[in-house]
Order: structure tokens, then C-alpha cells, then sequence
């Protein structure tokens, strides 16, 4: 059985569980909704259930042609009201279904005025131009992918931002997150308040359509899929154990159950667990031509509970992958080839980075050591920008150095401080230590070997000129040029 057959179903057990809260009422109340349209409308908005939404949109069309579309998806409903009445997204977003109704309602009034007809359908020309840039599916089949869904906001179904560490990979995908649910282009978040879109982000995770997840080493199928969980009983003071969802099953099935809607799981480090081992044989189904409604659509049995699933065309995924511990030339094939690659570098430009701390230039700064770390390494492992983001004071400066910069520098080339200096153009917070005369003196002393250790004299750390010299030709470094140093 089919997630589509499956659909079906679901819609029919809601129309019964509508007729049935109808029949409960009695004949005047029932007299009254029927007379008018909205408060019909307002009644079924109390007992519908947020799956049933394509299924409201149509009962309120078969009942009320004069007053309502028959448009069934909500996202080509928004659209519309977006593209007429050019209202923020953000508002329209919070619009009720029948705030909607209204509004779709008050748009074709005013274009039955303007074009003399009322002979207008909002998939037909002339209105069809003026909102979607191609031919819409069948519209008596609203749970399959729309060519305006598909083609207006091209959003990848599955997608990894990879980057350098501090790179804000995790950080942006709050607005393409953002973006595929409220189907809008990425660029568009990034003008808005950030607060605004991290509230309205919140708030989709409270609802379930957002969910988070990290993985790392131990994480597994069972805890992504579905597994055999122990469960204790307090009571009996016993342990049983139960057939436990993942996040990835439990997304997958909200998504199922409302077509109308995007769903997104966004998976963090992406790169730190077993994929193979995590997806199993599901690795297949998350391919766009295999999701539930597409041409070559596939179901498996799922091993523990041994019933058929499928993943839908709604749910996205989102991964991070930081590249300074895993290239994605290591990747495993499967997954490369089922995922698009953003790739997220450093921002030396970035607007919050500072240019004046105390006359130092922090963009010149990072800028740089990512040049030198180029060429001394590679440019996976560069410094991300977002390190210098709220360094406001040579005390911010110096702490994010020592506590931040230097660690990961260390961790970078080994703890081989030699490189280290370099990138830091030899400033002067590397040191080599020289041994003690019995050292000297010592079978134990190995000549060759170089010791070094960070400067000890707080000063210098919030000595702006230190910084200078990390990219000033006539700093303190010996080294004055880049290429000198690599």
C-alpha cells in the first residue's frame, strides 16, 4: 500500500469525522452555517485536523464555488495572496485558512472589475502569468509537487552546506530552512531582521515542521529510523521494550500526513556519523525521482516494524559538514551523488567584523592568515569569520586569540608551532624557549629539536600594534610577505 492510497484514506476517515460533527448539530445550527459561508468556514476550522487541510480547501470550494478557489495546496494559495497583494511573507505566513479565503476572495473581485469577466481562474491566463512561471500539475491532485513549487524556489530536496569551521554554516541554515517553508528565495532572509526569522524558526520547531539533529559517532539507524527501545516501568519496576521512532521517521511522517506543508530536518555534522550505517537502506529513498508522487517513487519494509515506507516529496533535509574534519572527497559516493554541496568559505568582508579595534583592521587581519594557512595547508582549514564576530575592544581581541584562534590553529598543523608563527607572521606570541645550561649539557637533549611556548606578558596580547603585525609589511614579523612564509 502506497503513501498515496495511504492519503486517500486519511482524507476519507476527515470527511466522516466532519459529517459526523455536523449531524451532531442541531437543524437550526446546522441552517445557520449553511447560510453563511464564513461562519461555515469558522465552524470547520474548529474541528478539522492539521492534516486535512487540501481536504477543508475542497469541501469549502464543492459547497461555496462563489466564495472560495478550488485551490487545494496552501503554498499556492499564499502565493497568490503574496503576488496581488504584496503583502510581507512574514504576515501572510500568520493568516488563518480563512483569513486566506478572504483575501483570495477580495483579489478576484477586484480583477473580475478590472478585466469585465467573471469567467477568471487563477491557473489560466491571465491570472496564471501574473503568479506562477509555469503550468501547474493537475490540480485534482493536490498532495503531488506543483511545477510553481518546484520551479519558482528551486530549493534542493536534500543539501549540505560544508565549510571551513566558523563559517556560520549552521547559522544559515535557519534561513534556508526559513526559506523552504515559506517559499522564498534564501536571499530574502538574509535582509530581514534576524530576530524576526529566528522567532519565526522557533516557532516552526515547536510545531514540528522544523527538527534537529546531530550526529556523531554512536549515533545509529535506531536512532534515526526506527529501533527495539527499552522502556521502564516505574510502577512494576520492570523494563519492557517498544517499537521507538526516530527524528527522521517521525518527520517523515508528519510530512505524509500534510502534503499542503514543507517539512525540514536539519542534520548537523553530517560528516561525524556512519551514513551508511545511519540510513541503511532508506539511502535510496531520499533521491528526488524515488521520494512518494515522483516517476520511479519507492517504498521498502522498514526492518523492525516490517511495514511499508516511503519518503515524501515534502520533507528536506539539511546537512552541516565542517570540512576541517572530514574533506568531502572522503565522503561515501551515495551520499555525494544524492546531495547538493553549498559551499560556505570564510567572509573576511563580513559587515560585523571590525576594522578599527584600537586602529587594528580585523577584516585585513583574518584575511591574511586564511592566506597564509592556503598555502601552509589547505583551504579547508582556513579561519572562519565568524571567530571576529562581536570583537569589539583589544580585550575581546586577545581573549578570542588565546582561547579560540591559537587552540585551533594548534589543532590545525599539529601542535608544529613553526607553521603556526608563520601564520601569524611571526608577531612576536610565539617563542622559542631555550633550554637550561644542564640540558645543554644532557645526553637527554635532542639539538635539533625547536621548543616553543606562547608569550607570557599579558601587554603585548592587547597590544594593538601585535595584530598590525600580522599583516602589516613593517610589522614586528620577521616575515613580511605571504609567499615568504609559505
Amino acid at each position: 500500500i502506497g503513501q498515496g492510497i495511504s492519503k486517500i484514506w486519511d482524507d476519507l476517515g476527515g470527511f466522516i469525522h466532519m459529517m459526523i460533527a455536523f449531524k451532531d448539530l442541531d437543524e437550526t445550527q446546522r441552517d445557520e452555517l449553511l447560510d453563511d459561508v464564513w461562519k461555515f468556514g469558522e465552524w470547520l476550522e474548529t474541528i478539522q485536523e492539521r492534516n486535512h487541510r487540501s481536504l477543508r480547501n475542497m469541501i469549502m470550494f464543492l459547497l461555496f464555488p462563489d466564495d472560495f478557489e478550488h485551490i487545494w495546496a496552501r503554498t499556492h494559495r499564499t502565493q497568490i495572496v503574496q503576488k496581488f497583494t504584496e503583502r510581507p511573507w512574514a504576515e501572510i505566513n500568520k493568516m488563518s485558512a480563512l483569513e486566506i479565503d478572504r483575501a483570495l476572495l477580495d483579489i478576484r473581485r477586484k480583477k473580475e472589475k478590472e478585466h469585465g469577466t467573471k469567467d477568471l481562474d487563477f491557473y489560466e491566463f491571465p491570472l496564471k502569468e501574473l503568479w506562477q512561471d509555469s503550468e501547474p500539475e493537475n490540480d485534482t491532485e493536490p498532495d503531488q509537487p506543483s511545477e510553481a513549487d518546484t520551479k519558482q524556489y528551486p530549493h534542493p530536496l536534500n543539501q549540505i552546506l560544508y565549510g571551513p569551521p566558523g563559517t556560520g554554516k549552521t547559522w544559515n541554515t535557519v534561513n534556508h530552512a526559513l526559506a523552504i517553508i515559506e517559499g522564498k528565495p534564501v536571499g530574502a532572509l538574509e535582509s530581514e531582521d534576524r530576530k524576526e526569522v529566528k522567532r519565526r524558526f522557533d516557532k516552526l520547531k515547536e510545531s514540528g515542521q522544523i527538527a534537529m539533529v546531530t550526529f556523531h559517532q554512536n549515533f545509529a539507524y535506531e536512532d534515526f529510523i526506527e529501533g527495539i527501545r527499552p522502556v521502564l516501568d516505574d510502577k512494576a519496576g520492570s523494563v519492557a521494550y517498544e517499537l521507538s521512532k526516530g527524528v527522521f521517521k517521525q518527520m517523515a511522517d508528519r510530512a505524509s500526513g500534510d502534503r499542503d506543508q514543507n517539512y525540514v530536518l536539519i542534520i548537523d555534522e553530517i560528516n561525524r556519523g556512519n551514513i551508511a550505517k545511519i540510513f541503511g537502506e532508506l539511502i535510496t529513498l531520499i533521491e528526488d525521482t524515488k521520494r512518494i508522487g515522483r516517476n520511479d517513487e519507492m517504498t521498502v519494509a522498514l526492518p523492525y516494524s516490517k511495514k511499508p515506507f516511503g519518503i515524501p516529496h515534502n520533507l528536506y533535509l539539511i546537512g552541516t559538514m565542517n570540512t576541517a574534519d572530514r574533506s568531502i572527497a572522503l565522503l561515501d559516493t551515495a551520499l555525494r551523488r544524492r546531495f547538493e554541496f553549498v559551499e560556505m568559505m570564510p567572509n573576511p568582508s563580513h559587515e560585523l567584523i571590525g576594522t578599527n579595534i584600537d586602529g587594528v583592521n580585523c577584516q585585513t587581519l583574518l584575511a591574511a592568515m586564511n592566506e597564509r594557512i592556503r598555502f601552509l595547508f589547505d583551504r579547508e582549514h582556513q579561519i572562519g569569520h565568524t571567530y571576529f564576530i562581536g570583537v569589539e575592544s583589544m580585550d575581546d581581541l586577545a581573549k578570542a586569540f588565546k582561547t579560540k584562534i591559537i587552540p585551533l590553529l594548534q589543532e590545525y598543523f599539529y601542535d608544529n608551532w613553526e607553521k603556526i608563527d608563520q601564520v601569524l607572521n611571526r608577531n612576536g606570541f610565539i617563542q622559542k624557549v631555550s633550554p637550561g645550561n644542564w640540558l645543554l649539557e644532557s645526553d637527554l637533549m635532542d639539538r635539533d629539536r625547536n621548543v616553543y611556548e606562547l608569550l607570557d606578558k599579558p601587554d603585548k596580547w592587547k597590544d594593538p600594534q601585535s595584530y598590525r603585525a600580522i599583516y602589516e609589511k613593517d610589522g614586528q614579523g620577521e616575515s613580511t610577505k605571504t609567499e615568504q612564509d609559505g
